[in-house]
């Protein structure tokens, strides 16, 4: 009911507004073949299919503003499912704003082109995954309702409070509200830090469920160059009497190099270190459980062949490297060129050939397990 109540808020402004903009996007994709290939220490296995749905998307868009308020609502059709998505404000002051909102691609996220700026598109229409480093950089505010104050031009002050999550009360509010404070620096960047409250899920392991908490997201961002740090805050055991989660430390990087006219480079790493769980021994005495270090890095070279022809060339890794005397070393590639025919703010036709790799190391004696996917995808998008 509050989201409906929210999208109708935001038709009824775009309803009584005179400037409305209309927008449609419509992307959808497609495994032309795709196939895997599996080594489990005795056995080596080929598949070979033939067409496969990647995704299929419709969305309707309006947009309103008039004087000191305004709003926005997405429709959206995805195979079998139909969501509505929206937003309305009102600005009682230059320095003032307050908003209603339910936005899946967020407010005040702090990001650069770390998540979904570094595929863009192309991420959306194959979908490349594009958040997975959103435990370095904040992707931003995208449920409820939130307050910006502008003192001067270069601070701002975000605080967004989740109203439309079930079973509300003021403490649950609170603790779960999302503080940001930026500061633009002009020609020397951006920096924001950003305060989740009890954000996310409780860790869960073999001990019992942890209590959730709050994390921080510290950002710098200059020209083309993004660095995000993510802290979580340790948290105890209920079941577990003195037994401490520590997450680990999340340090993340993006950059976009322009090598020269037509060929540029992207490239992020994002690295979890330093991540341990504290418990009792059998004797009385306490010892650290060390988490494995995982590293993430993604690299995105791409050579303008002509004029809307472009070709990108996708790799990236995924290691897990477990603490010392410790097996299972995971190993995780992909492998993913690409072309792009056409503007992918317009019109576009996308073709690629996609392989997914996956080792495993396994303790001694046990059979290793290895995995090969491979798809050739091709897709479209039609921006009105």
């Amino acid at each position: 009911m509050k989201k409906l109540l929210l999208i109708l808020l935001a038709v009824s402004i775009t309803a009584t507004t005179f400037a409305i903009d209309f927008s449609a996007q419509v992307i959808g994709s497609a495994d032309i073949l795709y196939g895997d290939s599996t080594h489990d220490g005795t056995k080596k296995w080929d598949d070979l299919y033939m067409g496969r749905l990647i995704r299929g998307r419709v969305r309707l868009e309006a947009t309103a503003d008039k004087d000191n308020f305004g709003g926005w609502a997405r429709l959206q059709a995805d195979p079998g499912n139909l969501e509505g998505f929206g937003y309305v404000y009102v600005k009682p002051t230059e320095n003032v704003s307050f908003y209603l909102t339910r936005n899946p691609d967020g407010h005040w996220g702090l990001d650069g082109g770390a998540r979904w700026g570094f595929y863009g598109p192309a991420g959306d229409v194959f979908l490349i995954e594009s958040w997975k480093f959103g435990a370095a950089f904040y992707g931003g505010f995208s449920n409820g309702g939130f307050f910006t104050f502008t003192p001067t031009e270069a601070i701002t002050v975000n605080v967004g409070l989740n109203v439309f999550e079930d079973n509300n009360n003021i403490n649950n509010l609170i603790t779960n509200a999302v503080f940001q404070f930026k500061y633009d620096l002009g020609d020397k960047g951006l920096i924001g830090l950003t305060v989740i409250g009890n954000e996310g899920d409780a860790f869960e392991d073999a001990g019992g469920t942890y209590n959730p908490t709050a994390s921080l997201r510290l950002y710098y961002g200059i020209k083309n160059l993004d660095f995000g740090i993510g802290y979580r805050f340790p948290t105890s055991n209920p079941a577990g009497g003195d037994d401490v989660h520590n997450y680990p430390l999340t340090v993340g990087f993006a950059g976009n190099f322009a090598i020269n006219e037509g060929v540029n480079v992207k490239t992020r790493l994002m690295m979890d270190i330093f991540g341990n769980t504290s418990i009792e021994d059998t004797d009385g005495s306490r010892k650290l459980g060390f988490h494995p270090i995982t590293v993430i890095w993604d690299i995105l070279p791409s050579i303008a062949i002509a004029e809307n022809f472009t070709f990108y060339f996708n790799a990236g890794v995924d290691l897990e490297i477990p603490p010392p005397h410790t097996p299972n070393t995971v190993f995780n590639w992909h492998l993913n060129p690409y072309i792009v025919i056409g503007d992918m703010g317009s019109a576009a036709f996308y073709m690629g050939i996609r392989l997914d790799g996956n080792y495993k190391r396994p303790a001694p004696g046990v059979k290793h397990d290895d995995r090969l996917e491979w798809s050739i995808p091709i897709g479209f998008s039609f921006n009105f």
